[in-house]
């Protein structure tokens, strides 16, 4: 009879061996260094190895061989891969560029458009995946040929031209190169190590635990060690539970399908498997089994009540159902800092959700708490990751603003000196060129032409049609290695450190040692290209989690023990995950193919579910929304509360514990006090003792403003390399208008139109007009030189001279001392009778006659007022005739009308507004006129006006 047995799901298996093992070989402890163990995974070989130290204390003991089954190499067995005469493996990266390459060559052989690197690198790696599969269930490709009924042929050849590059040509390669794929080479240990065992079986104690054999060669490995003299198997969680009738109907999604699979291979029924340890929770167990039930028999579920599950059942059982994700992970993080409380407790987080792993990391920092996700961070999101991807991205880009000043910013960036003195050069640079209107267009300086030296070979290489990618990678290498160095230390040293230097360096070593079997890259694609390479690996911390808190996936909690488990995301599409049927087969074709079907995947989440649900404080946890979408609970969740009421309990029973209330008061506030809009009231010594025309129309709507640009002299910062807008069309448009009447003062000439035309084109050459902006604006320009000329037309005979863009100011006595009035005219003209007409441009929209006149609009009273009194550069004193404004290839908006009341009344609102301002109770406020606002304030963010404001509906 096969030596296989059954450790129950409520019983620690990891623990359980240990005793055994230690109780067999007490007599003589050496006898067990014979003894060898193969486990599923590198983490459950830790498990026993700290389940030893447990049960034997701190005193010093002999180990048996423990061996992950599930990462196989030739270390794991009893003869070396050449005692078999196997070639050599081909590196992961050697294989992802091999599939990269033949993807690129000839896309339209696989009716396949023009595919980029970076693109084709996610298709290899659907390829890898494929090609791995295939080899882990011994199948022949051979067999696709025939795959596809008649009426989908043409649609299929398709595909098996493009998987042509996995059926020949990749196994083509691998015979020139005297190589061998990795599944396949598995397979081969697994198979020869199985007839080495069954022609000279081992003297020492051979144990498999904890597997579930999905693969055939495993399988015949589990059968061969069962039928030896000393060899055990120990499986992990046989349900003895379910009726027969019940467990026939079982199907890929249910948590016992792979190992019935096992149990048929072997020729057993569940009887034939005892038990070598007493259950801890049947009833949990029961409940589970029920709750798992083939869908196709649940109508067995209404007799429950006759046969009623025992408290047990769902002692210790926790079911939390949350708001959204915040309130699950603060919920899940509070769970675990209060088990800290108690001694040695241990507590686990199990999830699919490797971005809700990191928020529960996150909020477990409130408390100081260092808790990381087992499965790690993507190298693509850590500092080196991110490093080398800016380089890349700065050539690609060639020196583009945010991919500079991004890496220049970057903590690595050193180039050899301290970084405070490239962050002081980095910062002139945006400050003085990249957020400068002015010099938007300037020429390199000298710090940004030093650097491209530095980067001059890297460039070079990506700026050719085609470049070798082991000359960008090396280039690549070495101008990151240059950016990091500091003064005191290499950039080698600097930037390889710490885990995710050390996995970025093996990950680039690998594809170093590859590179030339990808040939050239052409150009403009390797940046993206070394962005998809470097996606995929993870970056795991070995150091400094807290050692009573573990975060991990349900792959890596597999035989693991903990006190308290917790299990998150339980929601249809996260635990379990939906199942795929992959990008190149459909489900039918998978299954006659010889492929698992996409859903036994859930059945494998299942199995791990009631594991981990079979612990003796188990929290199961799920969030109602995520990111704002209503989420559906996951199957299994549905199916416990199903039976729990069908059995007659209440799921709200289970949903008593404290957390979540706790986590929705954890950052409640007893009183909420809104805050009081800013007043600022600074002494009138600080106080501005001059404005100009634009600065009075903002004292009287956003005085707010003028505190912080007058006397905290906060300037705003222009954007990065800003985008030209209807400010920069209005300032071109200035611009022309004035050198056109500088050249004609008086007079306009007959081919005044040709003429504005000319220089429009000039101005727009000058300031650089791109051919995607000048294709609005040169019509709206046409449209605005012709309406110049009709205007001009009927007004210029009345015009003596025109001025143009002239300062002027006047002063007056405030209750505050002096105080300077100032304005710029866009253009002033002189009368034959020796009147001023003062004009102001608008390229948008201008304030009316109406509220000109009412004091709404100063800025033309201003500049009437300043006229009047002579304040303007070379214009005598003269009465003021018409204020107007120019509503450029629209319309004129003037006030002519009893115009010196209008300057007359403004000029006395304005002296009442400087002597309230003068007043040191006077306030600063912003908004003073809520339904009368500026259409735009560069300073309404300071005044935080979203955190006091109130709204129509007081919310």
């Amino acid at each position: 009879m096969p030596h296989i047995y059954n450790i129950p799901s409520s019983c620690s298996l990891v623990d359980i061996l240990a005793a055994k093992l230690l109780k067999q070989y007490s007599g003589n402890l050496l006898d067990l260094t014979d003894v060898t163990v193969f486990l599923p995974n590198r983490r459950a070989v830790r498990e026993l190895r700290n389940a030893f130290i447990r049960l034997h204390g701190m005193n010093a003991t002999l180990l048996p061989r423990i061996m992950p089954l599930g990462s196989i190499d030739e270390d794991g067995f009893f003869f070396a891969g050449n005692d078999l005469n196997l070639p050599p493996v081909v590196s992961p990266a050697e294989r992802l560029l091999i599939f990269i390459r033949l993807i690129t060559a000839r896309p339209d052989n696989f009716s396949l458009e023009s595919l980029s690197f970076a693109q084709a690198c996610f298709l290899a790696r659907e390829l890898a995946t494929m090609v791995d599969m295939a080899g882990n269930e011994q199948l022949d490709f051979s067999a696709l040929e025939n795959l596809v009924p008649e009426e989908y042929a043409a649609h299929w050849q398709n595909t098996l031209s493009f998987l042509k590059i996995i059926t020949e040509f990749f196994p083509q390669i691998l015979a020139e190169r005297n190589l061998t794929d990795i599944s396949r080479y598995n397979n081969a240990l697994l198979n020869g190590q199985n007839n080495a065992w069954q022609k000279n079986p081992p003297t020492g104690e051979i144990i498999i635990a904890g597997t579930t054999a999905t693969f055939p060669a495993m399988k015949q490995l589990v059968k061969t060690v069962s039928e030896l003299p000393n060899g055990h198997v120990y499986l992990s969680g046989l349900d003895k539970y379910l009726d027969d009738p019940s467990w026939e109907q079982i199907d890929e999604t249910h948590p016992q399908f792979e190992l019935k699979q096992l149990l048929d291979f072997l020729g057993l029924s569940r009887t034939d498997i005892p038990d070598i340890a007493s259950s801890v929770n049947p009833e949990r167990e029961k409940l589970l089994s029920e709750a798992m039930r083939p869908a196709s028999i649940t109508d067995k579920w209404r007799n429950l009540k006759q046969n009623p599950l025992s408290d047990q059942a769902v002692a210790g059982l926790n079911l939390i159902n949350c708001r959204d994700s915040r309130e699950e992970a603060l919920t899940v993080a509070a769970i675990m800092r209060h088990n800290l409380e108690t001694p040695e407790k241990t507590t686990a987080l199990i999830t699919e959700d490797r971005n809700f792993a990191r928020r529960v990391s996150n909020e477990l920092l409130r408390w100081n708490i260092q808790a990381d996700d087992s499965a790690g961070i993507p190298l693509i999101q850590t500092p080196q990751g991110i490093f080398l991807r800016l380089i890349a991205k700065v050539c690609a880009s060639d020196f583009a603003p945010l991919p500079l000043l991004s890496l220049y910013k970057n903590p690595f960036t050193c180039i050899g000196t301290g970084s405070s003195a490239i962050r002081a050069k980095i910062r002139d640079y945006e400050k003085n060129i990249l957020r400068s209107r002015k010099n938007r267009n300037a020429e390199d300086t000298d710090f940004i032409s030093e650097q491209k030296k530095i980067f001059s070979e890297l460039s070079e290489l990506m700026s050719q049609p085609q470049a070798a990618f082991k000359d960008l990678l090396e280039a690549h290498i070495r101008l990151a290695e240059a950016l990091a160095a500091r003064p005191d230390k290499s950039g080698t040293d600097v930037l390889w450190a710490g885990e995710a230097g050390e996995t970025a360096a093996n990950l680039l070593s690998s594809l170093l040692e590859a590179a030339e079997t990808l040939g050239s890259v052409p150009q403009g694609q390797y940046a993206n290209l070394f962005e998809a390479l470097l996606s995929g690996t993870m970056v795991r911390s070995k150091y400094g989690s807290h050692p009573r808190l573990r975060i991990l996936g349900p792959i890596e909690a597999r035989l693991c023990t903990f006190d308290t488990i917790i299990v998150s995301g339980l929601n249809e599409g996260t635990m379990p995950e939906n199942a795929s049927s992959g990008a190149w087969m459909s489900r039918p074709m998978k299954k006659d193919f010889g492929f698992p079907l996409p859903e036994k995947a859930i059945g494998v989440f299942a199995h791990d579910f009631c594991e981990m649900a079979c612990g003796k404080e188990v929290y199961l946890t799920r969030a109602e929304r995520v990111q704002g979408t209503p989420m559906v609970k996951s199957r299994w969740w549905m199916r416990l509360e199903t039976i729990l009421k069908a059995s007659g309990f209440n799921p709200a029973v289970l949903q008593s514990s404290p957390y979540l209330g706790w986590s929705r008061q954890f950052d409640r506030t007893n009183k909420i006090t809104p805050i009081s809009p800013p007043c600022p009231k600074p002494p009138l010594s600080a106080r501005p003792r001059e404005l100009w025309a634009s600065d009075v129309e903002k004292l009287i709507y956003d005085p707010y403003s003028i505190f912080a640009s007058k006397i905290l002299k906060l300037r705003k910062c222009d954007n990065i390399i800003p985008p030209l807008d209807a400010v920069d069309l209005g300032i071109v448009v200035h611009e022309i208008l004035e050198k056109f009447y500088k050249i004609y003062p008086h007079k306009l000439p007959a081919n005044a139109e040709d003429i504005l035309s000319n220089l429009s084109l000039e101005s727009f050459d000058k300031n650089n007009i791109n051919d995607e902006v000048r294709t609005f604006w040169w019509p709206r320009m046409q449209k605005i030189i012709k309406w110049i000329i009709e205007t001009e037309k009927n007004n210029r005979d009345n015009i003596k001279q025109t001025y143009c863009e002239t300062k002027g100011t006047i002063s007056f006595q405030s209750t505050g001392g002096m105080f300077t009035l100032g304005a710029k005219a866009d253009r002033i003209d002189q009368n034959n009778d020796g009147s001023l007409s003062i004009i102001d441009y608008k390229t948008g929209q201008a304030h009316t006659a109406k509220e000109i006149s009412a004091g709404y609009a100063p800025q033309l009273p201003i500049e009437g007022i300043i006229a009047e009194q002579g304040g303007f550069e070379d214009i005598p004193a003269a009465t003021v005739q018409k204020i107007s404004y120019w509503m450029l290839g629209n319309k004129t908006v003037s006030v002519e009308k009893e115009i010196q009341k209008v300057l007359d009344d403004n000029f006395t609102i304005i002296k009442k507004l400087i002597n309230l301002f003068d007043d040191e109770n006077t306030g600063y406020i912003t908004k003073p006129h809520p339904k009368y606002i500026l259409n735009h304030s560069d300073y309404i963010h300071l005044s935080r006006c979203d955190e006091w404001e109130i709204n129509d509906n007081d919310e």
